[in-house]
């Protein structure tokens, strides 16, 4: 099994597939993820943490968004490893395997979607292409019945085979939080317009009116962070909401909140929210991606529609009241053992050993 993957960071689907790797690689099933990257830059995180985790990787670099070349050094790796299966997760990645399809190789192709980002057009047209070339796989996996939708004209079949919840390292390491008031709120991820931090922003300026007690911490760094801080400034929420930055101990923030706030204006299946509920902190979201399937009762959390700032910081007071209550925490029990590694691990490896083409 060949990985092609470009990213520049250890992001939510990277540590899900080095994750599932882990749990599946064996002398019957071996794993080798090569990483396409830019020659110009520090070699991706990524790299590292697949090296922590014994995965084994290549980096195969190129020279910019337009390199041929790149899909010669990709096929050579692949030549030398003779996998029966190529799975790819981005754009990038997509590319190249739908040009390598063209010369008829003896493997299989499996396409990953895992959302959509809108930073820019730039992006923005890679995520059309990424969906455009998805459709000559053999297989498509995406993480909601909402994103299979989106590949309802799809030649290939669309399996829905969920994230899963992850061990996390524990960190000792504390967090900047002394004097913080109760309930601390937390958003955790990427700080770019789909994820709706300033809806959050502006829910809680709807609570600071409303002499609602609480503080806020924002993990996470993104070509929205600048904005965002001048945000809250605008709403008088400087002495309210801290802005942390990209941290490794996230394990350290959810001990910290006591609850978590997805306001994301689309997702998949986000891990935040497998991982929150790991650590039994009650969770307030937008009703969008597969969210609705893993907060499937208001013990679990509460639901909110997206781009709505009274409606999340109703819930948020609501939602408040969950943390202690017997009921919440063993429905919060249910719903991440419905969402275990063996459960994704067990989907994918059916996946793979029927997608192996017969000689």
């Amino acid at each position: 099994m060949a990985v092609l993957v470009h990213t520049s960071s250890v992001s939510g689907p990277g540590r899900q597939l080095a994750g599932l790797i882990s749990a599946l690689d064996s002398p019957a099933l071996q794993f080798l993820v090569v990483l396409i990257q830019r020659r110009d830059r520090p070699t991706t995180p990524y790299a590292s943490h697949l090296e922590a985790l014994g995965v084994r990787h290549v980096l195969v670099k190129d020279s910019g968004r337009a390199d041929p070349t790149v899909v010669g050094r990709v096929a050579a790796v692949l030549g030398d490893f003779q996998p029966d299966i190529v799975e790819t997760h981005g754009y990038k990645p997509t590319l190249v395997a739908s040009i390598l399809r063209l010369r008829k190789p003896k493997w299989s192709w499996i396409a990953f979607w895992h959302g959509a980002t809108t930073e820019d057009w730039k992006v923005r047209l890679y995520h059309q292409l990424d969906r455009f070339l998805m459709g000559g796989a053999d297989h498509i996996v995406v993480m909601s019945e909402q994103q299979r939708a989106g590949f309802a004209k799809a030649r290939a079949p669309v399996s829905v085979i969920a994230n899963a919840v992850l061990p996390m390292a524990e960190s000792s390491a504390p967090l900047p939080i002394e004097g913080a008031l109760h309930p601390l709120l937390g958003i955790v991820g990427r700080l770019s317009s789909e994820k709706g931090v300033d809806v959050f922003l502006r829910a809680a300026q709807i609570l600071n009116d409303r002499a609602f007690a609480f503080d806020a911490l924002i993990v996470g760094e993104g070509p929205e962070r600048h904005a965002l801080e001048s945000l809250a400034s605008e709403l008088g929420l400087g002495s309210r909401v801290s802005f942390l930055g990209s941290r490794s101990d996230v394990d350290a923030v959810y001990r910290a909140i006591d609850l978590l706030v997805i306001p994301s204006r689309n997702e998949g299946l986000p891990n935040v929210l497998l991982e929150a509920l790991a650590h039994d902190r009650p969770v307030v979201a937008t009703a969008v991606g597969a969210i609705g399937t893993v907060v499937d009762s208001p013990l679990v959390g509460r639901l909110v529609p997206k781009e709505n700032p009274v409606a999340l910081a109703e819930a948020i007071m609501e939602a408040t009241t969950l943390a202690k209550d017997p009921r919440a925490v063993e429905a919060r029990r249910k719903a991440t053992c419905r969402f275990s590694l063996s459960r994704r691990a067990e989907l994918l490896s059916d996946l793979y050993v029927s997608s192996v083409r017969d000689e």
